[in-house]
């Protein structure tokens, strides 16, 4: 019985962390590998992410709170993502691979759209689908800009 709780919870974590938007940044610098994983890690730190797990070439952090489903900063916030350390003879490629968690907003448009249709009541899902359409948009690009500002202050 035990294996099939535990089964269920990691289907359902899976699930949860369901990961629609993606996104890649990589930079060049020629700061020193345990310089930049040091900047990482003071500024992941500074922003409160957690960070997951560490090796001397990558660093990976998630934002997982028990809050982790509102936006209290607002769309500045990244659900997690990795730092990737490359050195070559050329310098140091940083590549930053980060991610915002759409399960939760998917599921309450979601869960609107059905009470709405099994109420009979579809005056407001044009403009509900039209307010997450124009916010999804709104958080691609913020969610971009915030990414290579990171990248850009850990190689700095």
């Amino acid at each position: 019985m035990e294996i099939r709780k535990s089964e269920t919870f990691m289907r359902v974590k899976k699930l949860m962390s369901f990961q629609a938007l993606k996104y890649n940044v990589s930079r060049s610098t020629d700061l020193e590998p345990a310089i930049i994983i040091e900047n990482i890690i003071l500024k992941l730190n500074a922003e409160k992410y957690r960070i997951t797990s560490m090796t001397k070439n990558s660093v990976t952090f998630d934002n997982w709170t028990p809050l982790s489903w509102s936006r209290i900063k607002g769309f500045r916030i990244m659900d997690g993502g990795e730092f990737e350390i490359n050195a070559s003879d050329n310098g140091v490629v940083v590549s930053f691979n980060y991610h915002l968690n759409t399960f939760p907003y998917l599921f309450l448009l979601i869960a609107v759209i059905i009470t709405s249709i099994f109420e009979r009541n579809y005056d407001g899902l044009g403009y509900l689908l039209l307010f997450y359409i124009i916010a999804g948009f709104i958080q691609n690009f913020v969610t971009k800009y915030v990414g290579k500002e990171m990248l850009s202050t850990i190689v700095t």
